[in-house]
């Protein structure tokens, strides 16, 4: 190649990113976006495993579908709802849900706005329903707000091992020739008056709210969500040494790869999230715990909206992308602000454990060391990819807060005064890591 040709081929100052990721470069630049949806655990081994050798690879690495209070909390989230509805009732009409005569407007036509939302009473167990009424009545300038807890919803297990036995169960049927009991699954959740022996409001809504929370408690049993999907995208990819890419909310990783060792990981990640969003992007199950365009309740109400003015929403597709990044001193600078910003984050998490232990008077050594170690393998990782300074600038930050948790510490460990200067010692061991830099 001809001395002009390779000058015409340099890198700008900028640097590059370059969309084979299998080209030289520092590391990858890994983005990935993973939107609303839901699919067959079944149907997604079977879409990215193609023989018996696949399964078996990805039987620790495929995420699996939630259980028990995990699975219940999640379903729950069925029921509410950010959309409101306009509800269309007059006073005067026989059991009237309006009896105070809510205006949809100042001055306009009977009727109100209605939204349900959920309240948590026993985390993963027990919830309320509770359905709020907005309107105007007459002789008052303002907006009205009317509130009623109408609904309790629980999970009712036959027994406290159900929840893993029935999880057990469900993967021996994927695994192996077991076989599993929806019905069972179903009859666990249950919605009732709040008041005990009561009426419900509204036979018809309490059904309907009973019939989708079941389909969606099975739903979070049986297949894989979103959520489930980007927490294992993100684990993978940190699992590689991915660190959060400066300037990102948490879906943008730089990987340090120079050998190239940890791309089949990645690329195992990305056939991953491409079959879920091939499976999604279809349509097939419905996403309970989605924004819908009109609510789910909104056949147990008097509702007048023509479908024109129902506007759907936008379809989005997830994604991965791997690219090579690394190539010049601007993206080098990227890189050590993102190192930076990591170690910073896990300092911070680590002084605050800290703190915490101090303000409970309960210092647990063994989980301070275990913590320390953790603090000590990222800074071993910045150091070897972006040198020392970068990790010393990082250190510098918590310089003057340092001293004021050692005296803390150093306190809590030992109240007696003729001990403390060997706790002093001691604290400040466990919390600076500046001295050990050396040793790294």
């Amino acid at each position: 190649m001809s001395k002009s040709t390779d000058e015409t081929n340099e890198p700008p100052a900028g640097g590059v990113v370059l969309n084979n990721p299998h080209l030289p470069s520092l590391g990858h630049l890994v983005n990935f976006a993973i939107y609303d949806g839901v699919v067959e655990y079944q149907t997604l081994l079977d879409q990215v495993a193609t023989n018996v050798e696949e399964r078996n690879t990805l039987r620790n690495t495929l995420p699996t579908p939630r259980c028990g209070g995990g699975a219940f909390s999640h379903a729950v989230r069925a029921l509410q709802t950010k959309r409101v509805l306009a509800v269309h009732e007059s006073p005067d009409d026989v059991l009237s849900g309006n009896p105070e005569g809510l205006r949809l407007t100042s001055g306009g036509d009977y009727g109100f706005h209605v939204q349900w939302n959920i309240i948590a009473l026993r985390r993963n167990h027990e919830y309320a329903l509770r359905r709020t009424c907005r309107g105007y009545l007459d002789g008052q300038p303002r907006e009205q707000v009317r509130e009623e807890t109408l609904y309790r919803v629980r999970i009712n297990y036959p027994n406290k091992k159900f929840p893993r036995q029935w999880a057990e169960s469900f993967m021996e049927s994927i695994w192996g020739t077991g076989s599993i009991d929806l019905g069972a699954l179903r009859r666990c959740v249950i919605v009732e008056p709040m008041q005990e022996g009561a009426l419900p409001h509204s036979a018809r809504f309490m059904r309907t709210a009973q019939e989708r929370l079941r389909e969606a408690f099975v739903q979070a049993c049986t297949c894989v969500d979103d959520d489930r999907m980007r927490m294992v995208v993100r684990n993978s990819i940190k699992g590689v040494g991915g660190i959060l890419s400066n300037g990102s909310s948490g879906a943008s990783y730089f990987v340090y790869d120079p050998d190239k060792s940890r791309l089949k990981s990645l690329e195992n990640t990305a056939t991953l999230v491409n079959a879920f969003a091939a499976l999604t992007s279809e349509g097939g199950s419905e996403v309970y715990w989605s924004d819908q365009v009109r609510p789910w309740w909104h056949t147990t109400e008097i509702d007048t909206h023509e479908l024109w003015e129902l506007v759907p929403e936008a379809r989005r597709v997830s994604s991965v992308n791997i690219l090579g990044y690394g190539s010049s001193e601007a993206q080098l600078r990227d890189i050590r602000n993102s190192f930076t910003a990591t170690l910073q984050r896990v300092q911070a998490s680590y002084y605050r454990k800290v703190r915490e232990m101090i303000e409970r008077n309960d210092v647990d050594l063994n989980e301070l060391r275990r913590q320390r170690q953790e603090v000590t393998r990222e800074l071993q990782r910045a150091k070897d990819v972006v040198g020392e300074e970068t990790v010393k600038a990082a250190l510098s930050n918590y310089s003057e807060y340092l001293p004021h948790l050692v005296d803390r510490l150093s306190v809590v460990m030992s109240p007696k005064d003729r001990e403390r200067e060997s706790a002093v010692g001691d604290a400040q061991t466990l919390l600076g890591f500046s001295s050990m830099l050396g040793r790294l």
